[in-house]
């Protein structure tokens, strides 16, 4: 039981990082291609001063999604930890237990 437990942890916390992960390397996308585009619209044939405020606007955009997808991703993440919590407390009470000689129970 506790090998399953321990496993069953081991699963959502793999998870969590792979959630988190995931997110980062979403949110760099969406930076990235915020960036892009920003450069592209300096090539074009518009004015300077509109151009720099666009692509301030563009990456600050792409940097409040970025930091919202991290956010809720964390939170996920923090939701799945705290699944795993309860089962990692009886891992080791019952772990304490054989050690105290109690069997299990």
């Amino acid at each position: 039981m506790a090998e399953k437990v321990n496993t069953t942890i081991r699963e959502i916390e793999k998870e969590a990082e792979g959630i988190v992960e995931e997110a980062r390397e979403k949110a760099r996308r969406v930076v990235d291609d915020a960036r892009s585009t920003a450069r592209n619209m300096t090539t074009a044939d518009v004015t300077e001063e509109k151009t720099e405020k666009e692509c301030e606007k563009i990456t600050a955009d792409a940097e409040g999604e970025a930091k919202k997808i991290i956010e809720d991703s964390e939170l996920q993440a923090t939701k799945l930890r705290k699944k795993a919590d309860p089962k990692r407390e009886d891992v080791v009470t019952m772990i304490v237990s054989h050690v105290k000689g109690n069997g299990g129970k």
